[in-house]
């Protein structure tokens, strides 16, 4: 079953989501974003920032959405350089996913990346994160105590360890 949606012109055009109707409802199109997970010298590489839909600060992988146009793979690379300095020799895919299938149309491109390098992390202007390497142990910890709940990190630490990548 497929439903069309015959209104092409958005009902507001957003720095982030550009929001359609689609019958008695709306949509959101974003263009999509990565997340990636790895361990470097036994650690898991995090990034502590304030989120303002959340009214406070999250812990979450490193992540950033996709340029129009972008390879996620390519994305992958520059966002997990550009927030914990380090570079993936190999990175590969975990899965993709979608977070509100029925409001959103935004894939989120989850993956593992290995043969790191680390160098100097490189935020872009205006972002305000903290990146963190963090132990396996205070990691089942703050899961176990449901202090990250950012749906992308626990989808990639669920789909890592499935796939033997990571014990948890």
């Amino acid at each position: 079953m497929k439903m069309e949606n015959k209104e092409k012109e958005p009902l507001f055009r957003g720095v982030l989501v550009d929001v359609y109707p689609a019958g008695e409802g709306e949509i959101c199109r974003h263009r999509g974003a990565v997340a990636v997970l790895c361990q470097y010298q036994g650690k898991i590489p995090l990034v502590r920032q304030y989120r303002y839909a959340q009214g406070k600060e999250c812990v979450e992988l490193p992540a950033g959405k996709l340029e129009a146009g972008e390879d996620p793979k390519e994305c992958a690379r520059r966002e997990l350089f550009e927030e914990t300095g380090l570079s993936a020799g190999k990175l590969e895919e975990l899965g993709v996913y979608c977070s509100a299938p029925d409001v959103l149309e935004e894939k989120m491109h989850l993956y593992w990346a290995e043969d790191l390098s680390l160098g100097q992390a490189r935020p872009d202007e205006g972002e305000f994160l903290e990146g963190e390497f963090w132990e396996l142990p205070r990691l089942k910890d703050a899961l176990r105590r449901g202090k990250i709940r950012d749906a992308k990190t626990l989808c990639a630490l669920f789909l890592a360890r499935e796939k033997g990548l990571l014990s948890l």
